[in-house]
């Protein structure tokens, strides 16, 4: 049994179980404090296209963006009127897929994405993650209030 001890005080001596200054390796899982958003409407959403790896489309009109943080790490919330186009060229960004879920938004996607709008066509819901900016994790649904217009509720957090 010694000998275990041994074989194991001598590995750690040289692997070493704290960095060169002597603190320990293991750092939290969060920031210790949050970055600032941007206070102009045009560089948050420039910050949640840069984060997110997604494109808010050309067509895109009425966007509303909130960002808050959960454990100093961001979260967005997006929500745009575009055009069935832009809804799918949105949808179709890097690891992000979508697919139908039904008739109508669950209980629980109209509390989680605050949705407000009705839909005529049905609900898709797109996820996936983007690893440029770290893991983070994204997703979005899309509700049909007319034939044309697709509303976009989106939600991504680091």
């Amino acid at each position: 049994m010694s000998f275990y001890i041994a074989a194991f005080s001598i590995f750690f001596s040289f692997v070493g179980c704290t960095s060169e200054d002597d603190t320990p390796l293991m750092r939290p899982a969060f920031p210790e404090s949050p970055s600032p958003f941007p206070t102009k409407s045009d560089e948050l959403l420039s910050d949640f296209e840069s984060l997110s790896g997604l494109t808010i489309p050309k067509d895109a009109k009425e966007i509303t963006i909130t960002a808050e943080h959960a454990a100093n790490l961001p979260v967005y919330n997006v929500r745009f009127l575009t055009s069935r186009g832009g809804a799918e060229q949105f949808c179709s960004g890097e690891n992000f897929v979508g697919s139908y879920i039904g008739d109508t938004p669950t209980k629980e996607l109209i509390d989680k994405f605050d949705i407000k709008d009705k839909t005529v066509d049905g609900v898709v819901k797109c996820k996936g993650s983007y690893s440029n900016s770290g893991i983070v994790n994204r997703e979005a649904v899309a509700l049909f209030p007319s034939e044309e217009t697709v509303a976009m509720y989106v939600l991504v957090e680091k």
